[in-house]
């Protein structure tokens, strides 16, 4: 009602202004015009650049004066007294930060705006920024989270201040101009779920199938011992038997051998010096050496 008051004074008296007061006049009304949108739609619309989610006028966070433990809270001023300067997630988005949260009073992803929380004003929506630019000379990023914007700036992608008009040219969940969701895809059809199949071909299964060695749908006997048991580690020694202590080695380590490195005195693999001894006479003309006479060849 007083904005309609004032535009009824101002029409009267522009028609016995002069022209320099007929500008003067007009800049008025169309501040005032300005004024009255802001007061419908909640908040002005923000420059593209502005954080448009740290202004009151757009979005309330709840978190009162609550902070995390860290001392750093949604809110201007909530940054720990200074310790981390602009640190605070309304400003900042990308110190949202659920690890430092204390449940059930400070929850950053619930009650800070700049976080994807708090309550949009009238006129606004949150969706996803097509960018936006904190610190000092920091450059636009893409952030993920939903942020509260003016319905005005939210494109047909339901992205705000992304400018498309064309549904056709709107991104699908992967990032593909056009797509379905599926280039990005886990095994559950979910885009960006990142569910692959196990060995088994089961959907974010446990391999299930493996036997024992970790084959799939195996039998257990790619890793079994000679005694038919997956990874027990035991094998057959060199005379054939499951853990056994090769027993049949004769004195020269052959496997069910005949003891053919025995020297004359019975040594594996002796020189004969150990029986050695002269031959004082024979009773039988064979026995030419020691060796005969150790295998009972003659008597000396």
């Amino acid at each position: 009602m007083k904005y309609s008051i004032v535009l009824l004074l101002i029409l009267c008296i522009t028609a016995h202004a002069t022209p320099d007061m007929k500008k003067r006049l007009l800049k008025e009304k169309m501040r005032r015009a300005k004024q009255h949108a802001k007061h419908n739609l909640g908040a002005p619309k923000l420059k593209e650049g502005e954080v448009a989610w740290a202004d009151p006028a757009v979005c309330e966070s709840t978190n009162g004066d609550a902070v995390d433990t860290y001392n750093i809270g949604c809110k201007d001023g909530q940054d720990d007294d200074g310790s981390y300067p602009n640190s605070e997630m309304d400003k900042r988005p990308d110190f949202c930060y659920s690890d430092y949260d204390i449940p059930g009073v400070f929850e950053a992803f619930t009650m800070c705006c700049g976080c994807g929380g708090g309550n949009c004003q009238e006129g606004y929506r949150k969706v996803v920024y097509a960018s936006y630019t904190t610190g000092f000379l920091a450059a636009p990023q893409i952030v993920g989270l939903p942020l509260c914007c003016l319905e005005a700036d939210i494109d047909v992608c339901d992205i705000c201040n992304g400018g498309v008009t064309d549904v056709a040219l709107c991104p699908d969940a992967c990032g593909v101009v056009g797509g379905d969701g599926s280039s990005c895809a886990g095994c559950d059809g979910v885009s960006n779920s990142g569910l692959v199949n196990d060995d088994c071909g089961v959907c974010d299964g446990s391999n299930a199938c493996h036997d024992d060695c970790g084959v799939p749908n195996g039998d257990g006997s790619s890793c079994a011992g000679c005694d038919g048991v997956s990874n027990s580690g035991l094998v057959n020694d060199d005379c054939g038997v499951c853990d056994g202590s090769n027993a049949c080695h004769d004195d020269c380590g052959v496997p069910n051998g005949n003891n053919a490195c025995h020297d004359a005195c019975g040594v594996p693999n002796g020189d004969d010096s150990t029986c050695s001894f002269t031959i004082v006479g024979t009773t039988n003309a064979g026995c030419q050496t020691a060796k005969d006479y150790y295998n009972d060849q003659c008597s000396c």
